[in-house]
C-alpha cells in the first residue's frame, strides 16, 4: 500500500515535470531561440511523458495484485538488427579492410 502511494505521488511529479513545466519552459524557449528544435523537444518530452506515465501505472498496478490493463511487451525480430551479414568465410578479412598492421620498428639506441 505504502509503495503505490509513493508511486501515485511519483507519478503526479512526472506529470507535472514531463508533461506541464518543461514543454513549457521549452516553448517559451522557442520564441527566442530555435523555434523548430524546441517545439520538436517539447513534443518529445510530452511523448516521454506519456510513456512513463503508462509504466507507472502499471507498477501500481501491479503492487496492489492483478494488473487490470494488457501490458504490451516490444519484442523485435532477432534479423530486424543485423546490419552486415558475411556469406563468404573467404572475403571475410579482404571484405572488411581487415589487413595485418605492418611490423612495429625499434629504433637502435
Amino acid at each position: 500500500m505504502l509503495f503505490a502511494l509513493g508511486l501515485a505521488i511519483a507519478s503526479v511529479a512526472v506529470v507535472l515535470a514531463l508533461k506541464v513545466i518543461v514543454p513549457l519552459v521549452l516553448r517559451t524557449l522557442a520564441l527566442f531561440f530555435a523555434k523548430n528544435g524546441l517545439h520538436r523537444a517539447a513534443d518529445n518530452v510530452i511523448r516521454a511523458g506519456d510513456r512513463a506515465t503508462q509504466s507507472m501505472r502499471r507498477a501500481i498496478e501491479w503492487s496492489q495484485g492483478e494488473p487490470k490493463s494488457e501490458t504490451k511487451a516490444r519484442i523485435a525480430e532477432e534479423e530486424a538488427n543485423v546490419r552486415v551479414s558475411v556469406e563468404d568465410e573467404e572475403l571475410e578479412g579482404e571484405e572488411l579492410g581487415e589487413e595485418e598492421p605492418p611490423p612495429k620498428k625499434r629504433a637502435k639506441l
